[in-house]
Formats: structure tokens, C-alpha cells, sequence
């Protein structure tokens, strides 16, 4: 179908493979500015003075990262640096894990 709408519009040059390359390299593109976006970003931020203050950046990173992830793979990436950060102990690092295992089941089946 969408071949035959590239062929019938005059105005339209090149074919379906043409536009696929071109949205292909459009899209490269962004991702590549949009990776010097972010190290700018990063290579902007004040640098911390103490081990402390690094320690908060990265915990800081880390939540946020853990709270907009896409998914339960992403957030538990995320959640396992946190819990690092916050040298919790062996039981409440098992009862975490317990907790987020029962929540990706109910995401995934829907059921509360």
C-alpha cells in the first residue's frame, strides 16, 4: 500500500527503500546529537570536592534513573546501585528483592 502511494504521487521522488535510508540517516543523526547533548550536559556539571558529595551525586543519579525507568530491568539496574550506595544488610536487601519480584509478577499478569 504504501509503495503505491509513493508511485502515484509525482511530488514524491525516489521509492519506499529511498525514504527507509533517509528516515535510517535522519535518525542516526539525532542520536548522535543527542549523545553530545547529554555528555555536554554532564561535562557542565560541577564536579564535587568531596568523596561525599560524589557518593550523593551518583545516589542521586541513581534515583532518578530508578524512577523514570522503561522498564523492570532498567529500574532493578538502577535499584541494585542504590542499594550499594546505602549499604543496606543482607535482610533488607532479600526482602527487596522479594518485593520487587512480586511486583514485576503483577505488572506482567495484571492482577493486584
Amino acid at each position: 500500500m504504501q509503495a503505491k502511494i509513493v508511485q502515484k504521487d509525482p511530488q514524491m521522488k525516489g521509492t519506499l527503500t529511498d525514504l527507509h535510508n533517509k528516515l535510517v540517516r535522519t535518525q542516526a543523526e539525532l542520536a548522535k546529537w543527542q549523545t553530545l547533548q547529554r555528555h555536554e550536559a554532564y561535562y557542565k556539571m560541577p564536579v564535587p570536592d568531596t568523596e561525599a558529595e560524589t557518593t550523593l551525586s551518583f545516589l542521586k543519579d541513581a534515583v532518578y534513573h530508578y524512577l523514570t525507568a522503561d522498564t523492570f530491568k532498567d529500574g532493578d539496574d538502577h535499584l541494585r546501585a542504590i542499594v550499594r550506595i546505602l549499604k543496606f544488610s543482607d535482610a533488607q536487601k532479600e526482602k527487596i528483592s522479594k518485593v520487587r519480584i512480586r511486583q514485576r509478577n503483577k505488572s506482567l499478569t495484571g492482577l493486584p
